[in-house]
């Protein structure tokens, strides 16, 4: 298999953490070569999908649950009726089978929150005043684009959804 289509497997959050692994192996380790940093960089990448992939029902589930209740509360204030996600066991599976979009906003999510947590972390290890102001706005926009918009982006899915009218 080749490495482009390891690293296109693990979809966009994947792709995120892979550069990500990239430019922070080529930091810490650099009398690595660079055949090795993009392998092992995508490696990482596609572990994060697979594991993000395997855990997706609790993933997903603890992103979005409350934008689930949030979503619903606004339905029911418009529609009148009374149509609760506990409400409705029969539909419980229904809410659980999230559209694949919802899967690849939530590992955008969860690899913006990496790397703002480690550029965070380098922007404090590192004493050049310019790389840090560089990791400080790298943690911002990614806390804002990848994590802020994803979240948007859910929500929308999750309102335009036609289970949440039934």
């Amino acid at each position: 298999m080749s490495l482009i289509r390891i690293i296109t497997q693990a979809g966009p959050g994947g792709t995120v953490v892979t550069i990500l692994a990239y430019f922070t192996g080529e930091y810490w380790f650099p009398s690595t070569a660079r055949n090795e940093l993009v392998l092992a960089a995508a490696v990482f990448g596609f572990i994060f999908g697979l594991l993000l992939k395997l855990l997706s029902k609790q993933a997903i589930s603890f992103l979005s649950f409350p934008i689930i209740v949030r979503a619903k509360r606004e339905i029911d204030r418009k529609n009148n009726q009374g149509h609760f996600y506990f409400d409705n066991e029969d539909k419980k599976e229904d809410f659980d089978k999230f559209d694949g979009q919802v899967f690849q906003y939530t590992c955008l999510f969860y690899s913006g929150l990496l790397v703002a947590t480690i550029s965070g972390i380098h922007a404090f290890l590192l004493t050049d005043p310019l790389a840090t102001l560089g990791l400080l706005l790298i943690t911002s926009l990614s806390t804002i684009i990848l994590c802020g918009l994803s979240i948007v982006k859910i929500q929308n899915i999750i309102l335009m959804s036609p289970i949440m009218f039934d």
